[in-house]
């Protein structure tokens, strides 16, 4: 989530100080729970900020996008759970964290979904 909200903080008015705090809670699936991925919901949380959706009677037109955001997600990577993701890829969950190294992020799928991600909000970017 900070990966994908840090990238887009200049592009929709924070700082990156504000970015990496307002998705703090969302990495490893929100909060490490290994629910619905970080990256996914950065790219949800920069897209409503680059939509400017604020108001109820624009919650439909949020949800719709939302939704084909997401759908184009599952597309791609057949899964929204992080939980799903690294199993799809053989990654454990520990509550010991891992070793950061090369071998590490290259044995995990986040990197090809944060660029997937990246993609999605550059293009959304274009079209606005």
């Amino acid at each position: 989530a900070q990966s994908v909200v840090g990238a887009f903080a200049s592009e929709v008015g924070l700082t990156e100080e504000e970015a990496l705090a307002v998705s703090a809670c969302f990495g490893a699936g929100i909060c490490a729970t290994r629910g619905i991925c970080g990256a996914l919901s950065g790219t949800l949380m920069i897209t409503g900020l680059i939509e400017k959706w604020t108001t109820p009677e624009q919650k439909p037109v949020a949800y719709e996008k939302g939704k084909e955001i997401m759908d184009e997600f599952v597309k791609e990577f057949a899964h929204i759970n992080c939980a799903e993701l690294l199993e799809e890829c053989g990654a454990t969950y520990s509550a010991v964290p891992s070793e950061r190294t090369e071998e590490y992020y290259a044995s995990r799928p986040c990197l090809g979904i944060i660029k997937f991600c990246a993609a999605l909000l550059e293009n959304r970017l274009k079209n606005n």
